[in-house]
């Protein structure tokens, strides 16, 4: 996986400040601040940290913390490397595959009624509790063909396991 292609996937996670925070730590050989990170971006330093925290949350960057001069206050090098980012995206797709396996289980009984504006998922029993109509907001509901949706999520089943 190049460094393009794991970007991408980084700003459809996480957005597009977290892909230039990734792709700024990608570059930098021994990691960085929060404060350079914010400098070199022209961001807040709360928008940045938060973003870190986020990343970090999902593997896709870590840190060193050490105590400065004073002993009240900690640094961060903020670092991330594209093994890293490959491992966290790989747990990411397992865990999606298991969902989805799971999902694909309940085979015939997934939701057969959705609200077309909230999204709302309903079974059977409950549309018709409701006289088919949203419980959130009050919209007619729209049938699911529960066939297309198990065969659609069986071929994302397929095509994740094959790239992995």
């Amino acid at each position: 996986m190049n460094n393009e292609a794991i970007l991408k996937v980084i700003e459809a996670i996480s957005g597009e400040n977290a892909r230039k925070i990734v792709e700024l730590l990608l570059d930098s050989e021994k990691g960085m601040s929060d404060e350079e990170i914010c400098n070199k971006l022209n961001m807040r330093v709360n928008d940045v940290r938060r973003i870190l925290y986020d990343l970090a949350s999902n593997g896709f960057v870590a840190y060193r913390r050490s105590s400065g001069e004073s002993l009240r206050w900690y640094s961060y090098v903020w670092f991330t490397n594209k093994d890293m980012v490959i491992q966290a995206l790989s747990k990411r797709k397992k865990e999606f595959i298991r969902i989805l396996n799971e999902w694909a289980s309940y085979g015939e009984s997934l939701p057969s009624y959705i609200c077309p504006y909230d999204h709302s998922l309903y079974m059977f029993d409950d549309a018709f509790e409701n006289s088919f109509r949203c419980l959130k907001c009050g919209a007619d509901l729209i049938e699911i063909d529960s066939k297309k949706v198990l065969e659609f999520i069986n071929q994302l089943i397929d095509m994740l396991s094959v790239s992995m």
